[in-house]
């Protein structure tokens, strides 16, 4: 089954990209030293709201599965998607290891409720180092960017506006479970944006590059026919 999938989708090999830089990050996070710590006002008065930690996981599934349905739609377009998240998880990788951040209002987390235990998880996993640009607001509102933006999902009304809607909900739920501060979500998604649109910029010229040799080639062509 697995052998048919790779020979159906063969560029679905890429997917192990983000398993290396994901590697990376958590590297960089383990090999922090003096880190500067990022702590807004507004971090204080934004609650710590522990069913969020829903959608902060969810993300775990919301990104491969995105990856895996552009794949499915348009392999130029997963393409695109793969330089796009792989260039800012790289960029984002070498601000990590130049300017390590933190944050420093984590809650202590106790009670036995199923939401205080998976905040637990996570706070344990996920140490609150290399916060800034965060990594869930990027990945999120990138994936989405080029999932339904460049492909027919486009016309999947109802599936673009829940896409967006549990993008903005990731997005949150990394300053209501207090993983980020909120400079953290805007350096993330800011970023998105413009590694989506440089790379869209680029597949666009290299596309017209791409017509403008097919139409030479034509001309020539037809020449040769006379």
């Amino acid at each position: 089954m697995l052998r048919s999938l790779f020979k159906k989708l063969p560029h679905i090999y890429y997917l192990a990209g983000l398993l290396i830089l994901s590697g990376l990050y958590f590297v960089a996070s383990r090999l922090i030293v003096n880190p500067t710590v990022v702590h807004l006002t507004l971090d204080d008065v934004i609650p710590f709201v522990p069913a969020f930690i829903i959608p902060y996981i969810l993300w775990y599934l919301y990104i491969p599965l995105l990856f895996i349905l552009t794949c499915l739609k348009s392999t130029r377009a997963f393409d695109q998607m793969c330089v796009s998240v792989y260039s800012g998880m790289l960029f984002c990788i070498i601000i990590f290891f130049v300017f390590p951040t933190a944050i420093d209002f984590r809650p202590e987390v106790s009670g036995n409720s199923v939401l205080l235990r998976l905040c637990g998880i996570i706070f344990a996993i996920d140490q609150p180092f290399n916060v800034f640009p965060s990594l869930h607001c990027f990945e999120s509102v990138c994936v989405h960017l080029v999932a339904f933006r460049q492909t027919s999902l486009s016309k999947r009304t109802g599936w673009r506006i829940a896409s967006a809607i549990f993008a903005s909900l990731i997005c949150a739920s990394t300053v209501f479970v207090k993983q980020h501060s909120v400079v953290d979500v805007v350096g993330g998604v800011l970023l998105a944006f413009v590694a989506y649109f440089m790379v869209c910029k680029v597949f666009m010229k290299d596309q017209k590059a791409k017509a403008k040799v097919r139409a030479q080639k034509d001309v020539l062509h037809g020449e040769t026919d006379l």
